[in-house]
């Protein structure tokens, strides 16, 4: 029985057991002790009995649930829905859209015995596109009008599906035999037509839609694979496009690595940075892959054993995808499971910190004005910045002017004073409060925000502002 949680922060089906003996099948398979495997199942009761508990997340961001159930072999994959907080979600033979308020709506109803290879969101129109292991096809849906509006001829073992810049839909297969993943490209009413191909077990592929390029994570010949194994091969648009046209198939030769020292590859999306945001099945983590191909930060820390899916992600424009940010701009969505025990949608966001008024807003005279900030990068530096302004209703009273005949300063306009910075030392609960009592004269207004500083000196977080009203 599914819980819906109304919050904001997925799993498997039978594509996950599927991708699994793909991996077993095309790979050497490392022994396991029975230790270790004792060592899972007592791991797989805990992660049952906290199912329902967002996945671990770095200073300055936020996992929220949108979905949890302990069917997790009936969820076959995530993607963000057409409005905020929303999501599509396959659970076995249906195609469901979510609203993030608890209402799920049936899309799509294939007959009993669907299975879902894959679910990505892509394109322009942006189509959301649905395989079916059992068929073998791709179920295309407008997500406008939330019909569907196709149905595409897939490969056998279909596992990861893009679209390039020119409306090329192309999707990753495991081949007949298991020993590599094909590229190959879909048309209404045609059958796939192979571009290319890469060795090992079924991986992400992943169009940049400005230069056309392909990348595709390679999996490691063995499984579990050994850390570090997995790399990322960026294939150039123009080689993609000769495939294309003139059926000149590629191999890994034709690419170069990208990035390499990943310990897993499940999915992979790109962020409002340039950076590819990678999920990793094996230690549970979502980490960062630069611009430049290095392997940065992790996004959502080892949440083993949790393993991270599907990833979908949306810029909106607003803000950026980094820690301390505002909440109103890009977002994550993470696909996690644990086999046989759970799965969960969730939404990773930037989280920006929070100033509160704790005496209320409107401070009389000799009673303290108490503020208290939140969310700030532990046991750092940060600083109280006071600006004044004119309380309305006032009229400013003119006493001196400069020689060019402009105003100086009038007797009850502060808006030209310069604000007050005070310096202030962050707690381990990322926490900083001030305390001052109101001894102001006249009513003012004073708007209060917080930065938070790194050892440099340079901004790293800038709070919520909070403005009082200072009687006399």
């Amino acid at each position: 029985m599914a819980s819906m949680i109304r919050t904001r922060s997925i799993a498997p089906s039978a594509r996950i057991e599927r991708a699994l003996s793909f991996v077993r099948r095309s790979a050497t398979i490392l022994p396991t002790s029975s230790s270790s495997l004792g060592a899972l199942a007592i791991a797989g009761l805990a992660a049952a009995a906290s199912a329902q508990m967002p996945i671990d997340t770095s200073e300055g961001m936020n996992a929220e649930i949108a979905f949890s159930t302990a069917a997790s072999f009936d969820v076959g994959g995530a993607q963000l829905g057409p409005t905020d907080d929303s999501y599509w979600i396959a659970i076995r033979n249906r195609l469901e859209l979510h609203d993030g308020l608890g209402n799920a709506q049936i899309v799509v109803n294939l007959p009993l015995g669907a299975s879902t290879s894959l679910i990505q969101r892509a394109g322009s129109p942006e189509r959301l596109y649905w395989g079916d292991f059992s068929t073998d096809t791709i179920v295309v849906v407008d997500p406008t009008s939330q019909t569907q509006v196709d149905t595409l001829t897939a490969p056998a073992f279909a596992f990861s599906l893009d679209v390039t810049p020119g409306g090329d839909i192309l999707v990753a297969a495991a081949n007949s035999s298991f020993t590599a993943t094909e590229i190959l490209r879909l048309e209404s009413g045609q059958a796939p037509q192979l571009l290319g191909s890469f060795p090992n077990a079924s991986g992400p592929l992943l169009i940049d839609q400005t230069s056309g390029d392909l990348f595709y994570a390679v999996q490691a010949a063995a499984f579990p694979p050994p850390p570090g194994a997995v790399t990322i091969q960026r294939l150039p648009a123009a080689t993609l496009q000769n495939a294309i046209d003139n059926g000149t198939q590629f191999s890994i030769a034709d690419s170069t690595t990208f990035a390499s020292g990943l310990d897993g590859a499940f999915d992979m999306v790109f962020d409002d940075r340039g950076r590819i945001l990678v999920s990793d099945p094996n230690s549970g983590v979502v980490r960062a892959v630069n611009a430049n191909g290095s392997v940065g930060e992790i996004i959502a820390p080892d949440n083993t054993p949790e393993a991270s899916l599907s990833l979908d992600f949306r810029d909106t424009g607003v803000g950026t995808f980094d820690p301390f940010q505002a909440d109103d701009g890009s977002e994550l969505l993470v696909q996690t499971t644990w086999f046989g025990a759970f799965a969960t949608v969730q939404f990773l966001d930037p989280v920006q910190p929070v100033l509160d008024a704790t005496n209320g807003t409107t401070i009389q005279s000799g009673v303290d004005y108490g503020l208290v900030c939140t969310g700030l990068p532990q046991n750092g530096a940060a600083f109280f910045t006071i600006g004044f302004q004119t309380q309305p209703g006032m009229v400013p009273q003119l006493f001196a002017t400069a020689p060019t005949g402009a105003p100086i300063l009038s007797v009850l306009d502060f808006s030209s004073l310069p604000p007050i910075t005070l310096p202030a030392m962050v707690d381990a609960t990322g926490s900083v409060t001030l305390s001052a009592p109101n001894l102001t004269s006249v009513p003012i207004s004073i708007t209060v925000e917080v930065f938070a500083v790194d050892p440099t000196l340079t901004t790293v977080a800038v709070s919520t502002p909070q403005t009082l009203l200072l009687q006399n």
